[in-house]
């Protein structure tokens, strides 16, 4: 009797376990099976410890090239560094990357195919680029007749949706769809959203996005990867979305320190009394106040429910010096709500002007959505 119940519990833990697309491969071999495939990987490719690249070769996948966006294939990039074209050392497979000169794929790229995977996992921001480059893969893909499979992952932010929706005249990279900040959507169904839209030119696009399994869109959970070298733990994921906002200000975000995206704060006392110095990490450029004792307000002790959602709210009360200006509206997405967040407007009394426009793509995102 013990040993059965054992069993149960056992059994039990295993079917509440939330399978990534990449894990359920009986849901995608037909479309990989006897084909040349390339596949869109990062450093959170991974399951269960194991990258998408050795787990697909494992599977008899016969793979022929790898696309990398930014920080590269393994998470070798820095922030924002570009990456040229190369070979993956431990599976000797030829790189094309899709963050230096070239952003969207071209036919020389893709020549040599037959299939595009894409296993990235996303942190449900407007302003992450790995979205960016999920229309630009699914537009390329359409223009040179090439099907897609995306292979879907949890949105560690998909329990909310908030912030300005992005406005006409503030495309970019970090801005590449008229969705708010927090847009409470996977990857998948982002997927789904953009050919749906028409927000890039997907006619003829054929798709199957791989569902997750044992999913609920409530319970918040870190990924089993880093989704980008910067995003250490589950704290850093959920402040990032409001945390980001201070890139283009005075104000340091822990980068070169042990927790970014989990502190912030400058030198003098005017943030708070939690105190750090940055030093060289991993991105390219040195990050701010590099080697100056710095003072401000850290989250990576608390529980990562209580990090607070997406607000503006600090950066008001920061009242930061903004250093570039254009990039500032870039992330918001909204040059009225730039302008009240730098005049110190409370975020509650910015967020009642946005109901409208979060209540009409709450709807409009509902036939994509999959869970």
């Amino acid at each position: 009797m013990i040993r059965a119940f054992l069993f149960f519990l056992l059994w039990q833990s295993a079917s509440a376990e939330v399978l990534p697309g990449l894990a359920r491969f009986d849901l995608y071999s037909g479309a990989l099976a006897n084909r040349r495939v390339g596949l869109v990987v990062n450093q959170a490719s991974v399951f269960h410890g194991q990258h998408a690249i050795e787990l697909l070769q494992a599977h008899g996948v016969h793979l022929v090239k790898l696309y990398g966006l930014e920080h590269g294939v393994r998470g070798e990039g820095g922030a924002g560094q570009p990456i040229g074209d190369g070979v993956d050392p431990p599976s000797g497979l030829p790189v094309v990357s899709l963050y230096g000169p070239r952003r969207k794929p071209d036919p020389a790229s893709l020549a040599g195919i037959d299939v595009l995977v894409f296993d990235i996992q996303d942190v449900g921001t407007r302003f992450f680029t790995y979205i960016s480059s999920l229309g630009l893969i699914l537009e390329a893909a359409a223009e040179n007749h090439l099907p897609v499979v995306v292979l879907d992952r949890p949105n560690p932010n998909a329990d909310y949706t908030d912030g300005p929706v992005l406005k006409a005249g503030l495309h970019s990279f970090v801005g590449a769809y008229p969705i708010p900040v927090v847009y409470g959507l996977t990857i998948g169904e982002l997927a789904r959203m953009i050919a749906g839209e028409g927000w890039q030119h997907t006619a003829g696009l054929r798709m199957q996005v791989v569902p997750l399994g044992g999913y609920d869109r409530s319970v918040v959970e870190a990924p089993e990867g880093r989704p980008s070298p910067g995003l250490r733990s589950l704290n850093a994921i959920r402040a990032y979305p409001w945390l980001t906002l201070f890139e283009p200000t005075n104000v340091s975000l822990g980068r070169g320190t042990e927790h970014p995206y989990e502190i912030f704060g400058r030198p003098g006392r005017g943030l708070g009394d939690f105190s750090f110095v940055p030093a060289r990490g991993t991105s390219s450029e040195p990050p701010l106040y590099i080697g100056q004792e710095c003072f401000g307000t850290e989250f990576f002790s608390r529980p990562a429910l209580q990090v607070p959602r997406f607000t503006t709210d600090f950066f008001s009360a920061a009242a930061p010096k903004v250093t570039d200006p254009q990039f500032l509206q870039l992330l918001v997405g909204d040059k009225a709500v730039t302008a009240q967040m730098i005049q110190g407007v409370p975020w509650a009394k910015i967020r009642a002007g946005l109901e409208a426009e979060l209540r009409d793509f709450t709807l409009r995102r509902r036939p994509y959505l999959l869970y």
